[in-house]
């Protein structure tokens, strides 16, 4: 036994099928933009490097700087923690000057 449904009923179903599966996808393309940018760059756009060829405005080597958006956020963190010993160990304020 089939069911007959007016063609008018099922656009009208199409529709709002359509309607909730594009508003599905912006709400998790959002989502995922949102979790994807969590962990900001620390870069403070003075972009010069050192003699062991860091950063002294953000205190990252270039590879960390070159390979930033690829890291997931744990390695992000990672990094970050990275550069506060440098700067630390360097004697540098956070932009990178004594």
């Amino acid at each position: 036994m089939q069911c007959h449904v007016s063609t008018g009923t099922r656009q009208k179903q199409n529709s709002i099928n359509q309607s909730a599966s594009s508003k599905a996808r912006a709400i998790s393309g959002c989502m995922f933009s949102m979790m994807k940018k969590t962990i900001k760059s620390p870069c403070q756009l003075i972009c010069t490097y050192d003699e062991d060829k860091v950063c002294v405005g953000c205190y990252r080597s270039a590879e960390e700087v070159a390979t930033w958006d690829r890291l997931t956020n744990a390695e992000k963190q990672e990094v970050i923690e990275k550069t506060n010993k440098r700067r630390e160990a360097k004697g540098g304020s956070y932009y990178g000057f004594g």
